[in-house]
């Protein structure tokens, strides 16, 4: 192997090693590191100190997906809206009774909150909700759903007759 090529390969691994090191896979459910990598370069080898993270109540690893659907029925413009919480622990105290904002893009806005008994480790979070919303004209809307607590938003866009 050439000189310089030797010195190309030897730095693109050693990044490589660094990279792998910083990048720890932490447990999405208890926030502990899941492995300890080790780089080796030029026989030396380097662990980084292990850590362990206290869950904390966030929405951290959750997403919302917001779908609209015309609901039958006589009036053309009547729209079903589902949320869907994904991702997270099922007992996230983060997600746990939060409000929700809707906006139908249309001048509407729905404000839901909620009265809950307290949380504990076996509570588990709401992870659909659903609201029937009708426009009054037709047009292209682009609904947005919202939980403010935990900084989550989702939003879709429906053509309305």
């Amino acid at each position: 192997m050439r000189p310089i090529l030797r010195i190309a390969a030897v730095a693109l691994f050693a990044l490589f090693a660094l990279m792998a090191a910083a990048c720890t896979p932490v447990d999405r459910v208890t926030g502990t590191a899941t492995t300890q990598p080790t780089a080796t370069v030029g026989g030396a080898s380097a662990s980084p100190t292990p850590t362990t993270a206290t869950p904390v109540a966030t929405a951290e690893f959750a997403f919302l997906t917001l779908r609209a659907e015309r609901t039958p029925g006589t009036n053309p413009r009547a729209v079903r809206f589902t949320m869907q919480v994904v991702g997270g622990p099922d007992n996230n105290p983060g997600l746990y009774c939060k409000g929700v904002d809707w906006d139908f893009a249309d001048g509407q806005k729905v404000i839901e909150r909620m009265e809950c008994i307290p949380w504990t480790q076996e509570t588990k979070i709401q992870r659909t909700f659903t609201f029937d919303h009708v426009y009054d004209h037709p047009g292209k809307y682009a609904a947005t759903v919202r939980i403010p607590d935990a900084s989550l938003q989702a939003s879709t866009t429906i053509d309305i007759p």
